[in-house]
């Protein structure tokens, strides 16, 4: 077995690994790959000036058959399907690394206290707070059980949020932005 290890630089600017490059969204075996997802503004909320870009994610995002730690294809063999059943049993994970210049929030600092929601199918996963920062590192998996629809155009969207937290007494967190991703994709 041999490893190359990637510095953040190298996967930020896309550089190629083996015969993949980086954001691709796949490798070889057909593990998902780390790309880049860009936030947008809820336009409902309105928090951000529209010249201002709400930032980026560094995410890899896999489904799986049942708890199995393979990635789904569409020969797997899914565990507890009856015969023409309409959904599976399937994890879903969501391998949060960082975030890349998210917008200044705090008129002290310039910077945010950073953590990101992720819902999958009603159920909310949330990161950890990184503090008085732009550009947080997570290095988190947020891992979903869930049952998926076997037909790909009819699998639910993930809702991937960023918070900015507020500890002052009667202050609320303010939101930064989001994105949705469609589970149709090539994901795992």
């Amino acid at each position: 077995i041999a490893y190359r290890r990637l510095s953040a630089v190298e996967l930020m600017e896309g550089k190629v690994f083996g015969e993949v490059e980086v954001g691709s969204g796949r490798v070889d075996e057909g593990e998902p790959f780390p790309s880049w997802i860009h936030l947008k503004e809820d336009k409902a909320v309105d928090a951000i000036h529209d010249a201002v870009f709400p930032g980026s994610l560094l995410v890899k995002i896999g489904l799986y058959a049942g708890i199995d730690a393979e990635p789904w294809s569409d020969e797997t063999v899914l565990p507890d399907a009856p015969p023409g059943g309409s959904s599976v049993k399937a994890t879903v994970k969501v391998d949060l690394f960082r975030g890349r210049d998210l917008p200044p929030w705090d008129a002290d600092t310039g910077a945010l206290d950073a953590y990101a929601k992720i819902t999958l199918g009603g159920v909310t996963r949330t990161s950890t707070v990184k503090n008085d920062t732009r550009n947080p590192v997570w290095n988190e998996t947020l891992t979903f059980s869930t049952a998926l629809p076997r037909a790909r155009d009819r699998r639910p969207e993930m809702v991937v949020q960023v918070w900015d937290r507020d500890e002052g007494v009667g202050e609320s967190d303010d939101f930064v932005g989001n994105v949705l991703l469609r589970l149709n994709e090539d994901d795992g």
